[in-house]
């Protein structure tokens, strides 16, 4: 199972749930980190499906304010009354292990939805390949795109797991998060899970588990 180290001064994961302006998860999201591994490397048809986080440094948060807008207006029609200030939450000081599986999924042509995957995970050549692929830019530490965890303004380092990476020793029930998106025609869904950190490990169920029970995906050959 391949694994990358993520590291970084600052997080923000959106948390959708929330009606509050900027808060964030306290930990990472699957579908953040998914995001963040598909910056190193994208593949059409291949899914990241995360497994497993390790958890280096404790949650620490800070707050800050930002300059926003109420509504949505033209750069010509902004007046005084439409701004206000936005208070936001970040996670600083972060250090994650990133466990994750690749599958072959193939996609409907119109819609892009996912109709069949393979289950073959290490028997398939393709994906063998394409896990030698994700392991050597990691090594290297090539990208396609530079990684962030959660936002674009939260840029991250990244690279292959060293011994020397030591976790904390830290359980704790880390309320609902994101798993994942799917993006449908009709319309997107958002998938929620409940993470338990234990030792400092939250382990993910496949997110093709979950495609599967809802919608009978069928196994690829």
């Amino acid at each position: 199972m391949p694994s990358v180290y993520f590291q970084g001064d600052f997080a923000h994961f959106s948390n959708p749930l929330l009606k509050a302006e900027g808060t964030t998860f306290p930990g990472p999201p699957p579908s953040a980190l998914r995001g963040a591994i598909e910056n190193i490397l994208f593949k059409m048809g291949v899914y990241v499906d995360v497994r497993r986080i390790t958890y280096h440094r404790p949650t620490r948060t800070m707050n800050f304010k930002t300059n926003g807008l109420k509504h949505a207006v033209g750069m010509s029609q902004i007046t005084l009354p439409d701004a206000h200030q936005m208070s936001n939450t970040l996670l600083y000081d972060v250090a994650y292990t990133v466990d994750f599986d690749l599958r072959l999924c193939w996609r409907d042509r119109e819609t892009q939805e996912i109709v069949k995957f393979d289950e073959r995970v290490l028997e398939s050549q393709d994906l063998r390949k394409y896990m030698a692929m994700y392991e050597k830019y990691i090594r290297l530490g090539k990208c396609q795109h530079p990684p962030w965890l959660g936002s674009k303004f939260c840029e991250a380092l990244f690279r292959a797991p060293r011994p020397e990476d030591t976790p904390i020793q830290e359980s704790r029930d880390l309320g609902m998060m994101t798993h994942g998106i799917e993006y449908r025609k009709a319309g997107n869904i958002t998938h929620v899970f409940h993470p338990v950190m234990r030792d400092v490990v939250v382990e993910v169920d496949s997110f093709f588990d979950v495609l599967k029970a809802r919608y009978g995906l069928r196994a690829g050959q």
